[in-house]
């Protein structure tokens, strides 16, 4: 009947429903566990305490070429990344079962762990940057803060010696005026002796 309502139009709009929810069906039985996805390749046993990620399979895993590079599917990296997750330095045959599984040859399995190790060792390296920039950082703060200290030490002394040599200087003047008062006691005493 008529397109835009009638009878035919509510059939599409079911028919199209009913596709949509096919659709995503199929995309929940087309997810993948990763993990079990490279354990299987690898030919390892999956450890309890590795997270797992459901990730859809591509219907082709083939890689777009890109001139001298090529950009990997997210299906054939979460693969790697799992992967890699399991064994950062798989054997050749591991690389060769892997490279099947995801569609990829073995040069570009052999080269995605190389970068994946050079990335884990940037990382680590810019984690341990970070850690003794901090240690310098409260290094110098506390050479900062014995600076401080150290030059309030110093004006203290300067106080107590300035105060040391007023006392110094009161103790000779009692010193003066006391051997002269005993001098003038012996005189006293001489002369009524």
């Amino acid at each position: 009947m008529d397109p835009e309502g009638g009878q035919d139009g509510d059939k599409k709009r079911k028919l199209g429903d009913t596709n949509i929810a096919e659709d995503e069906a199929n995309s929940v039985m087309d997810s993948v566990d990763a993990l079990e996805v490279a354990a299987e390749a690898l030919g390892v046993s999956i450890p309890k305490d590795l997270q797992r990620t459901k990730i859809l399979k591509d219907v082709e895993t083939q890689t777009e070429s890109t001139g001298p590079r090529s950009k990997y599917s997210d299906y054939q990296v979460g693969i790697l990344s799992s992967a890699y997750d399991l064994c950062s330095r798989p054997t050749d045959k591991q690389r060769r079962d892997l490279g099947a599984a995801i569609n990829l040859n073995v040069k570009q399995i052999k080269t995605w762990f190389q970068n994946r190790r050079q990335r884990q060792r940037g990382v680590y390296q810019e984690a341990e940057n970070d850690h003794l920039k901090r240690e310098n950082n409260n290094l110098a703060e506390d050479i900062h803060w014995g600076r401080v200290r150290s030059k309030m030490f110093e004006v203290e002394n300067e106080g107590l010696r300035a105060e040391l040599n007023r006392k110094k200087s009161k103790l000779e003047d009692l010193q003066r005026t006391t051997a002269s008062l005993l001098q003038s006691y012996r005189d006293q005493y001489d002369a009524e002796h």
